[in-house]
């Protein structure tokens, strides 16, 4: 069986354990509450500590929030061929 092992994020103040499943071995992550983690604490498990990512913490830029129709518009644009030119339809004079 695979090892139990506490987390505690620093930004949040709150407690989680994760393992694996000894059946499927995905892991699995919950959130524990402080009764929980003291008996757990109390069987000597490792308790490690995070920190979110600092992203999370930069501004958002105005706007409004992106939709999938901007992720379809994005993925048409990206294919088209004049949006990043890889040579294959430029001569030497377009180079300079």
């Amino acid at each position: 069986m695979g090892e139990l092992k506490v987390r505690f994020c620093a930004n949040t103040e709150t407690w989680s354990y994760c393992f694996q499943c000894p059946t499927c071995r995905r892991a699995i992550a919950r959130d524990v509450e402080l009764p929980t983690l003291e008996g757990v604490l109390e069987l000597g498990v490792h308790v490690t500590s995070w920190r979110l990512p600092g992203e999370l913490f930069e501004p958002r830029p105005a706007g409004p929030p992106f939709t999938l129709d901007d992720l379809l518009d994005f993925h048409f644009f990206l294919r088209r061929e004049d949006f990043i030119p890889d040579g294959r339809n430029r001569s030497d004079a377009d180079l300079s």
